[in-house]
């Protein structure tokens, strides 16, 4: 008996640290749902194992009652987990279903075998549930595929184990509390709960470097504007800068013009609402492999991989022309001003390339401000004026591009 109350207290410990991890980060709620869920277990099986109470069909629906529980709040934290909120119609009708249906063979109609076909398959179903709606998970992060999956296993384990108990039990087994009893109930107990304490450590490593994960990616992430920070830009263009294959690497510098008297005429709510406006517009029209980063007060960057310079210059043309047309909602006349420059094979690292997109960007803060400055571009090929000495520059005149 005393080693038949391990897989509860196991389970309890898993909930436990999900409980704990929670703590951590308490927007997380999909953590009290999954914790919920090996409570749910654990306590199930400890009420099998104790009978409580003994020898009662009311020990059998509270069994079901907590699994159904706990299959029901794992499933939906894996849903939450996914993005979605709410409880889908199946993880609301399913458990209800199979707690009924337990009832009226424990009660009405007392018969072991249906109690454990209905009883396990039900649990798989509501898994099977969860998992379709958490069914983005299955393209995202290795976390995200780890935890579908994990759930996916968990629920069709159900049917092949059912159908091998309800073999071996046949008709030998009359009633619940001597099926209780046999060593083949131990064993299936047990191999049960060696597949919940593999899924339980399972879920809280992945779980764990979820929540690393999300720790880092908020430690790299402007909170206002929602592109990465120096840090995030650094680490993440220092991943572009050692694989050849994202050559050639363009950078663009933005800068907002006359930031400051925006404040001073406005309030700092004016100016912040203008950077969230542009970082969200920079972020939206760039491609999901380009870098954005806000690295000063109204300074972004964007690191393109696999992009020419020439083609750096057109987005960054892009951007400047969407940035006149819409952030005057927030302000008047917010425009930006861009300096392009291409990455070079001796730049030890992104910031010897943000120098040189720098000094575009005070070129053209200079011509005139709302224009576009970059590196060694052919005036035929941008329609632009060649200005400056040196590395040649060209900027273009306000609404040509």
């Amino acid at each position: 008996m005393h080693l038949m109350l391990i897989p509860p207290f196991v389970l309890a410990a898993f909930a436990i640290s999900l409980g704990g991890m929670w703590l951590i980060d308490r927007r997380r709620l999909h953590l009290l749902l999954l914790a919920g869920g090996f409570a749910g277990f654990g306590a199930a099986i400890l009420v099998q194992v104790l009978e409580l109470p003994p020898q009662s069909p009311f020990s059998s629906v509270l069994s079901a009652t907590l699994y159904a529980t706990g299959a029901t709040l794992f499933s939906l934290g894996v849903v939450w987990r996914s993005g979605r909120r709410g409880i889908p119609p199946p993880l609301l009708v399913l458990p209800l279903v199979l707690i009924g249906t337990l009832a009226w063979f424990s009660y009405g109609d007392d018969q072991l075998l249906v109690r454990i076909y209905v009883l396990n398959f039900g649990l798989g179903l509501i898994g099977i549930a969860g998992a379709w709606y958490a069914r983005r998970l299955a393209g995202g992060s290795t976390a995200e595929r780890t935890l579908f999956w994990l759930l996916l296993t968990l629920a069709l384990h159900f049917f092949p184990r059912t159908l091998f108990t309800a073999g071996r039990i046949g008709s030998s087994i009359a009633d619940a509390t001597s099926f209780g009893g046999t060593d083949f109930w131990v064993l299936t107990l047990y191999a049960g709960a060696l597949l919940g304490v593999v899924i339980g450590i399972g879920v809280v490593l992945v779980t764990a470097a979820d929540l690393m994960a999300g720790l880092q990616r908020e430690r790299d992430t402007d909170a206002l504007t929602g592109a990465l920070n120096r840090r995030g830009l650094e680490a993440r263009a220092g991943e572009l800068l050692e694989q050849p294959v994202y050559r050639p690497i363009t950078l663009i510098a933005c800068d907002i013009d006359h930031f400051k008297a925006i404040n001073d005429q406005f309030g700092h709510h004016a100016g912040d609402l203008v950077l969230q406006h542009i970082g969200t517009l920079l972020r939206a029209n760039c491609r999901a492999t380009d870098i954005v980063a806000r690295i000063g007060g109204e300074e972004f960057v964007v690191v393109l991989p696999n992009t020419s310079a020439e083609e750096g210059f057109e987005l960054a043309e892009r951007l400047r022309r969407l940035i006149a047309e819409t952030a005057g909602s927030h302000a008047p006349a917010v425009t930006c001003s861009f300096g392009v420059a291409a990455l070079q094979d001796r730049d030890a690292d992104v910031w010897a390339g943000l120098q040189r997109a720098d000094r575009q960007l005070y070129a053209a803060k200079h011509a005139g401000r709302n224009r576009t400055a970059a590196e060694t571009l052919r005036p035929s090929a941008t329609g632009v004026v060649a200005v400056g000495g040196g590395p040649r520059l060209v900027v273009t005149a306000p609404g040509r591009g």
